[in-house]
């Protein structure tokens, strides 16, 4: 994704199983690793959005009491947590994202980060449970994409991934589907053919 007005390129782990969608962002980070790209810079606090904004009740958060921050704290199977706030920011992806107007969307500005996402090469985590407040549901909620859809798309060495499309036109061969078992709670089923 890239980020704001200037564009800023974050990484970010898929993330099926949750719904927050964050990058480590400065200058809120008390504590972030480094990572493959730099830090989201805000420079501004006006962004941060507040617990009486109604894009607050969009994505999966908490109010901070202390500061009326529209905020998240959310740990991870195997130990890792992260906490933060939800900022307004502008959205690009895909290769034409210079030429795209952006889309501004609640996202996560993360402040603490700990043990494996403190090590890891991305930015951040992209949630993409399959409820209503993951961030294909934000895009799209927001008039980011046409379509609720993404895609991935594996392969050998590596894979794509499409948010808002299927792109026919990177494949080699006929794509083929795998019908989705709809019974998995919040997570995406499939079963291997």
């Amino acid at each position: 994704l890239y980020l704001g007005d200037d564009m800023q390129k974050q990484g970010y782990i898929l993330d099926t199983g949750s719904t927050i969608t964050t990058s480590t962002c400065v200058p809120l980070c008390v504590h972030c690793g480094n990572h493959i790209n730099p830090p989201l810079d805000i420079k501004t606090h006006d962004k941060i959005i507040m617990c009486h904004d109604n894009k607050c009740s969009m994505v999966t958060s908490k109010c901070n009491g202390k500061n009326n921050r529209c905020s998240f704290s959310i740990g991870y199977s195997e130990g890792s947590t992260l906490h933060g706030v939800f900022i307004n920011e502008k959205v690009r992806f895909g290769e034409n994202y210079t030429y795209q107007n952006g889309t501004i969307v609640p996202i996560g500005c993360t402040t603490n980060e700990n043990h494996l996402f403190y090590t890891q090469d991305a930015n951040g985590i992209m949630g993409l449970a399959n409820n209503d407040r993951n961030f294909i549901d934000i895009l799209y909620n927001f008039g980011g994409i046409k379509k609720k859809i993404f895609s991935l798309c594996f392969a050998q060495l590596g894979g794509i991934f499409n948010i808002g499309e299927i792109n026919y036109t990177i494949h080699s061969e006929n794509v083929t589907y795998v019908p989705m078992l709809l019974d998995r709670g919040k997570y995406f089923g499939i079963r291997i053919i």
